[in-house]
Formats: C-alpha cells, structure tokens, sequence
C-alpha cells in the first residue's frame, strides 16, 4: 500500500464575537502542514443574520505568503441561502502554495486569482473567473464562469497559455 502523509493543522485563535457596534468580527490565525493560515475582518451585523436579512462581508488574509480578500454579501439565510463575494487571492510565487498541495509546486511568479462566487435559489455558481500568471517562462490567462456547482455543469472556460519552454 502507498504511504499517507499525514494532515496537520492546527488552530492559534479562532475568535468571533459581537462588538459594540453590533458587527461580527473574525480572527483566524492557524497553521495548516506548517504553512501559516490568517484571515480576519467582518462577519457583517448580527441584526442583519437575526432578522434574516443581507449583510457586508469583508475578509482579509494569508495563506503562507498569498494575500486573500473576500468581500461581498450573505444573506438572507432562508428559505435558501443567498451571497454574493468576490475573491481574490495574488501570489508572488505558486510555489507558496506547495504545503496546501502536498507537494512541491514550480517556483512561477506573478499569480493572480479572482472570481465571485453566488449562491441563489438553491445553486451555487463561480462567475468572472479570472487567472492570470504572468512569469517569464509561462503566461496564463483563463477566464470563465460555473453555472452551477453542484453538479459542475455550465462550465464555460477560455485559456491562452503560452511557454517558449517545451518542457514546461
């Protein structure tokens, strides 16, 4: 049988609470197979989730070295749930992500991820996909979106990829 790597994680602060302002604010700090984890911001207003309503969401954090944003709305929570966020993440370097993948990932540079993520009358879609690697040796720009999540259909996606490295 192949050998498992085992998973580590582990948790330093995880804190929400509400504040005097009525908001709900989010600290994370953890470790995931030694690859510090951060994300802190806001939850939006506990009025807003109480009377089932929409409300702000603004995140922002590190997965190792990458900067994550998630910003948009959630709410209301039923009859079915409903957010729209936006997400970003840029990496200097793909080869901050190695730990996450579980394995060493090539040291390519200027990455940068966003899409908006919705949830709507019983579906979960991904639209404004956008990749982009700009590094010397490999460039990429996909774009797209998934009309629904749940059974991956509705993909749509368009990719330029361009190397001058055949081995790449």
């Amino acid at each position: 049988p192949a050998s498992k790597q085992a998973i580590e994680a582990h948790l330093d602060v995880f804190s929400v609470f509400v504040d005097e302002t009525e908001g709900l604010p989010l600290e994370l700090n953890g470790v995931y197979q030694d690859a510090p984890v951060i994300l802190e911001g806001m939850l939006g207003n506990i009025n807003d989730w109480y009377a089932n309503q929409q409300t702000p969401i603004v995140l922002k954090g590190k997965l190792n070295e990458a900067d994550l944003t998630i910003e948009g709305t959630a709410g209301p929570l039923f009859p079915q749930p409903a957010a729209r966020l936006d997400i970003s993440l840029q990496a200097e370097n793909i080869s901050t992500f190695s730990r996450f993948a579980g394995m060493d990932l090539p040291a390519l540079t200027g990455l940068d991820i966003s899409a908006t993520s919705t949830a709507s009358g019983g579906q979960a879609a991904v639209e404004n996909i956008k990749i982009k690697l700009n590094d010397p040796q490999l460039t990429v720009d996909l774009t797209g979106d998934i009309a629904d999540l749940t059974n991956l259909t509705g993909i749509s996606l368009k990719a330029d990829i361009a190397t001058d490295q055949g081995t790449a």
